[in-house]
């Protein structure tokens, strides 16, 4: 059986590997090939290599619990997030992509959690308060929801104003009509549109 061979020269130019062993760093890049290929099962595989190679290396299990969300070994995936937030707590992915994972599995207050971690870590950031306000909007705590967004809103508008807040409005309309909210999700949906219409500053009249 041959060993399949990834193009890892993208991941040697910014894996951030410094400090582990030449060997585990090298494995790290081939483990991230296989996830670019989508190649689940073996990026897993190589992350585990990794892992065996130099324990501490938190973005391999990053790199693992994505791997295992994908295969829908979802209590193992969220062992992984676990062990990678004991080598790097202030991993923002990893809160965040952890709370993603705890919404996915239904429980909300725990996904909540995480979601807060995530702000607490990277708090100019807009992904993890736009995930707290669907959270929060699905444990029908509306007016903290609201808040989340707006916060969500002001972070991406501080990021890029001409396109992200609208950007954020139409993903929570989408969820809040998913969700059978249509008069907030029209409500938000507006916000979008007047964030597109909006002139940003520096522009000509």
């Amino acid at each position: 059986m041959t060993k399949k061979r990834y193009n890892t020269k993208a991941a040697k130019a910014s894996a951030p590997t410094a400090g582990h062993a030449p060997i585990a760093a090298e494995q790290f890049n081939r483990a991230n090939a296989a996830w670019r290929a989508q190649d689940w099962l073996g990026a897993l595989a190589l992350y585990e290599a990794v892992l065996a190679l130099d324990a501490r290396m938190a973005l391999a299990q990053l790199g693992r619990a994505r791997c295992l969300v994908r295969l829908a070994r979802w209590m193992q995936a969220r062992e992984a997030f676990a062990a990678c937030l004991r080598l790097d707590a202030a991993n923002y992915s990893a809160w965040l992509e952890a709370g993603h994972l705890c919404r996915q599995m239904g429980e909300l207050q725990q996904a909540a959690g995480s979601y807060q971690r995530a702000i607490d870590v990277s708090p100019a950031r807009h992904e993890a308060p736009l995930a707290m306000a669907r959270v929060l909007h699905q444990l029908d705590q509306k007016a903290l929801a609201s808040k989340a967004f707006e916060q969500a809103m002001a972070n991406a508008a501080a990021t890029d104003p001409a396109n992200l807040p609208a950007e954020v409005a139409q993903r929570m309309g989408q969820y809040l009509l998913e969700l059978g909210d249509s008069l907030a999700a029209s409500q938000v949906l507006r916000l979008g549109l007047q964030a597109l219409q909006r002139p940003t500053q520096g522009s000509s009249a």
